[in-house]
């Protein structure tokens, strides 16, 4: 179950980056064009999973790297194979969010279960 937690953080993490960017462009934002744009990083995100293995090590930073690096390199190589593009601005920006996002999560859950795992001394 915390797998499937884990992944569908995820999966709506990178849909609310696509959300962002297309409300910073004033798009419009519904299913269709959501989706229109989020699919490459959704296709990446899912192959960095696979790849990393993320399924047994979703907390650490090699599994975190890889599923960022996947995401966001897939993202960008699927634009550029279906001519919807990544201008280098467009490309920074993905990276910035995304390694923020989903990198993130996983430091900070990573500390929140070792903080109640590991003894806390007493005053």
């Amino acid at each position: 179950m915390k797998v499937v937690l884990g992944f569908l953080v995820d999966v709506w993490l990178v849909l609310t980056f696509v959300t962002l960017s297309r409300l910073s462009h004033n798009q419009v934002i519904d299913a269709a064009g959501v989706l229109g744009t989020a699919w490459p990083f959704l296709v990446g995100l899912v192959l960095g999973w696979l790849i990393t293995r993320s399924w047994r090590t979703t907390l650490t930073f090699p599994a975190a790297l890889g599923v960022f690096v996947c995401t966001l390199a897939l993202g960008i190589a699927f634009r550029h194979i279906t001519f919807t593009g990544a201008q280098p601005s467009f490309v920074a920006m993905a990276f910035s969010v995304l390694s923020v996002l989903v990198m993130g999560w996983r430091l900070i859950a990573y500390l929140e279960i070792r903080r109640r795992t590991i003894p806390q001394p007493a005053d």
